[in-house]
């Protein structure tokens, strides 16, 4: 025995090849094989947690989107479409597993639905709204209200409910939202969400909010000011970023889009007064005899008068000449306070004739040149001529308004273009 041990030792105590004595080597190989034994349970006892949450996190988004199920057939039946009856807690709605990509950001209130996109929490259109508060409502029409609101990543936004007026379907309405969501522009204000299924009948839209006001409130909500806080130069930037806007709805998107309600309220400014629209596409959402709010000049005879001809461009168009003439003259669409009510009436008045620089709005510092003047008149005028054929394209008055020294015959060619 005592032969063995010493005989081990000494086996032990030689040199490898290497130099290295043979029990140092073994040593060595017996710790990598523990760390890789300790590596592959570490490895196995991960798999196997990863795999115990994921199916955690599907049992708990299953069981928050029955309880969303539960909160909207208890709605069913209600006579108030804004109230909340037998609201639940908050906190159950505000976890979701999966971040839905939406808009160019991440929403932690995007719930995953099979065939829809960037579906809100009906509990964060909630507490975004301060529970649809009378004292976050912006815009009340005849067929939605438009409330302020906040989501809880701070993010500011207007949320639009409908009204049941609407016979689309479901199928039709989200066809609609989504393509008005893909919609991109940097004048056009960004639909980041919808909901079909928020409120009885009522389907809700949320949009980016620029929180600058809107046009009219720049152009007519400072009457006590001596001048106003929008500068010539300041309009035309303005004007040119709605005629881009538009001309891409018209032009770019396919199908187009029209807009059918543009008016200055419809021009949201952000911090550094450009222009965004709001509310296009709304026109495809309802049949026309629903649509009955104030639109202005022909856009609202067209609606209004019996007329089965379908809405087009040109009635854009029209509207687009209405709200250049009311950025050159400061006064509204319809004015009962004047001897002539209806701007368009009095402008044509005013054409050729001596006061004709008296259209231009008083509270202006910076006045526009006389030919400055004639090109925007001549505009205008071309937008709203009773033939709807004559007047031009959003992409030809494009043209027109580049800032560059035209003369009334080139306006002319490229208007009959």
């Amino acid at each position: 025995m005592a032969f063995n041990l010493v005989s081990i030792e000494t086996w032990l105590s030689s040199p490898t090849a290497s130099g290295v004595k043979l029990w140092v080597l073994i040593v060595i190989c017996v710790f990598l094989l523990l760390i890789l034994i300790l590596t592959f349970i570490c490895q196995l006892y991960c798999h196997r947690r990863k795999r115990n949450r994921n199916c955690q996190s599907e049992d708990r988004e299953t069981a928050i989107s029955g309880e969303v199920s539960t909160e909207i057939d208890e709605k069913k039946g209600s006579d108030d479409e804004f109230s909340r009856q037998g609201s639940t807690n908050i906190d159950q709605y505000s976890i979701f597993t999966d971040w839905e990509y939406s808009a160019g950001r991440y929403s932690i209130a995007a719930v995953k639905d099979g065939h829809r996109r960037s579906t809100f929490a009906l509990d964060e259109i909630e507490l975004a709204t301060d529970g649809f508060s009378a004292k976050n409502v912006i815009s009340i029409e005849d067929y939605n209200v438009d409330y302020l609101g906040i989501l809880a990543d701070d993010t500011k936004v207007i949320v639009k409910i409908f009204n049941a007026n609407n016979s689309i379907e479901d199928d039709e309405f989200i066809r609609e939202a989504e393509r008005i969501q893909h919609i991109n522009h940097k004048n056009l204000v960004k639909l980041l969400g919808y909901r079909t299924r928020g409120i009885e009948k009522n389907r809700i839209f949320v949009y980016e909010n620029v929180d600058n006001g809107n046009l009219h409130q720049w152009l007519h909500g400072c009457p006590l000011k001596p001048f106003s806080p929008l500068s010539w130069s300041n309009r035309m930037n303005i004007i040119q970023g709605i005629a881009k806007g538009l001309a891409y709805l018209h032009e770019d998107v396919e199908p187009q889009i029209l807009h059918g309600r543009l008016r200055s309220s419809c021009i949201l400014l952000d911090q550094n007064l450009n222009p965004k629209i709001f509310n296009f596409g709304i026109l495809a959402l309802f049949p026309p005899q629903n649509l009955q709010g104030p639109l202005v000049g022909e856009a609202y005879e067209s609606l209004n008068n019996g007329s089965s001809s379908p809405f087009t461009e040109k009635e854009d168009v029209y509207s687009f000449g209405i709200l250049l003439l009311e950025m050159i003259t400061g006064r509204a669409p319809v004015d009962s306070n004047e001897s002539q009510a209806h701007l368009i009436e009095w402008v044509q008045s005013l054409i050729g004739s001596e006061d004709e620089v008296e259209m231009v709005d008083s509270k202006l510092e910076e006045r526009p040149t006389s030919k400055q003047l004639k090109r925007m008149l001549l505009i205008a005028l071309r937008c709203v001529d009773p033939d709807m054929q004559h007047r031009p394209s959003m992409g030809q008055i494009l043209v027109m308004l580049l800032p560059q020294d035209l003369t009334f015959y080139s306006l002319m060619a490229v208007g009959s273009e």
